[in-house]
Parts: structure tokens; C-alpha cells; sequence
């Protein structure tokens, strides 16, 4: 009961947001209608710039939290890379076929 309650509630706030950034949107572009051409040209460079400005900077913070985050695991996947590296070298130089290999990689 308290989820259906919940998602209704929920439901509502979207739908009442929705229709605030409507009502916004539509008083702001009547205003722009009366309002001088240069000025309402300008009006909208300036929001075309700091909108982008908001999603080029939002943009990079997203990439460098992903370059940390791999740059965090590759640490990790170096040791275990590592580790298995050596398992594989040290049942090389245990087998037979092993030593065939490692001569002929000697070799060249």
C-alpha cells in the first residue's frame, strides 16, 4: 500500500514540475516576443552559452571520474595480470614443450 501510495505521490511532483517548466518556458518565450530584437538575440546567445558551458563542464567531471575509477582498477588488474603471467611462465618451465619453446624463443 505504501508503494502505490508513494508512486502516486511521485507521479504527481513529476507531473506538477512538468508543468511549471512548461509554464516557464512559454512565459519566457512570450516575453522574448516583446521585447527589442537585438536584445532578445542577446538574451539567447547568453543562455546558448551557459547552458553549454553547464554541459562541456559536466561532461569533463563525468570523463575524469572514469579515468579515475580505471586508473583505481588498473592497479588490480596489473596484479592479477602479473599473477598469472607467472603461473603460466613458471608451468613452462616445468613441462617438456615448455623448454622446446623457450629454447626456440632463445633462439630468436
Amino acid at each position: 500500500m505504501k508503494k502505490r501510495v508513494l508512486f502516486f505521490l511521485i507521479f504527481v511532483l513529476i507531473g506538477l514540475f512538468a508543468y511549471l517548466m512548461f509554464m516557464l518556458v512559454s512565459w519566457f518565450l512570450m516575453t522574448l516576443t516583446h521585447v527589442n530584437p537585438s536584445l532578445g538575440s542577446a538574451i539567447i546567445a547568453g543562455a546558448a552559452t551557459v547552458i553549454s558551458s553547464v554541459f562541456i563542464a559536466s561532461y569533463n567531471s563525468r570523463k575524469a571520474k572514469e579515468r579515475v575509477a580505471f586508473e583505481a582498477n588498473k592497479e588490480k588488474k596489473a596484479a592479477i595480470y602479473n599473477e598469472f603471467m607467472d603461473m603460466v611462465v613458471q608451468l613452462m618451465r616445468n613441462t617438456k614443450a615448455g623448454k622446446k619453446v623457450m629454447k626456440y624463443c632463445q633462439i630468436m
